[in-house]
């Protein structure tokens, strides 16, 4: 397995419960400190799929013995006591303490924003959100036989206008690794750039497209793929609402969870000062 796929981050996980209950079973012990089992696989959780879980386990156990070490020694040679020491331990904690706080700020903002609100911004800043780069509408089925490919690529390509939508939706049900997936994506413009990451061949395809009732058939690492271009918007376009509907929401709530930082943070202050406790000198 690769050096660095136990973070710190995992191994912070597994630190957190070191005192279980009595019945509670455990994979390692240093002193009076536990590394329950509960703990050690919800940390096995958080791993990707494919690794090792018994050598991540070992590493994992390895990693909190040796930090189980090095901390009960540090207390007991008390250098928390020491005042360098002493200062970063306050420093963390005061750090820690104002980023819970902020999260709880934003956590009590918790309604997304309808559909109504998303609506009425879009419509008021229009001509902020023409498109920074080009928008693409693709219809595209990937399938594991080549035949099946040359065959929707051929019935997609003869399909009118009026018919492309649902017989793309047949072959894609009929054809596709991922059927729900390949009606998702046709059925909307995604930035061009966002598309097929993991595809070299499809995305260079894509590029060279023009909008077209043709569909290109692409091999890829064994696999086939169908791509058809319905149409391309280029930057400075105006969108379409659904197209960035789901931005535009993300956009709103990042903006409420400001303001109502904002508002309790003023809030703060203005209690404070109430209180005449805040003196600023320049």
């Amino acid at each position: 397995m690769r050096t660095g796929v136990i973070t710190a981050v995992l191994l912070a996980g597994v630190l957190g419960c070191q005192s279980p209950m009595l019945d509670e079973p455990y994979v390692a012990r240093v002193g009076d400190a536990y590394l329950t089992r509960s703990s050690l696989q919800a940390s096995l959780t958080r791993l990707a799929i494919g690794l090792d879980t018994t050598e991540v386990s070992r590493q994992l156990i390895d990693r909190w013995v040796t930090s189980e070490l090095l901390y009960q020694e540090a207390r007991r040679l008390r250098l928390e006591a020491r005042a360098d020491i002493r200062e970063k331990l306050e420093e963390s904690e005061r750090a820690v303490l104002i980023q819970s706080m902020v999260e709880l700020y934003h956590i009590q903002e918790e309604s997304a924003p309808s559909s109504i609100e998303v609506s009425t911004y879009f419509e008021s800043n229009k001509e902020n959100l023409r498109l920074l780069e080009p928008f693409v509408q693709v219809r595209h089925i990937h399938t594991l036989d080549p035949d099946s490919a040359r065959m929707a690529a051929r019935l997609l390509g003869q399909a009118t206008l009026q018919q492309a939508d649902s017989v793309f939706d047949y072959l894609a049900t009929r054809f596709a690794v991922d059927a729900p997936a390949s009606v998702a994506l046709a059925r909307n413009f995604y930035p061009e750039r966002s598309l097929f990451l993991t595809r070299p061949p499809v995305r260079s395809a894509l590029a060279a497209l023009m909008p077209s009732r043709a569909a290109r058939v692409i091999a890829s690492d064994s696999t086939w793929h169908v791509l058809q271009l319905v149409d391309r918007a280029p930057e400075g376009t105006l969108p379409e609402l659904i197209w960035i509907e789901d931005h535009l929401r993300e956009q709103l709530q990042i903006q409420w969870r400001k303001q109502n930082y904002a508002s309790a943070v003023q809030k703060l202050r203005t209690e404070a000062d109430a209180r005449d406790d805040i003196e600023i000198r320049y």
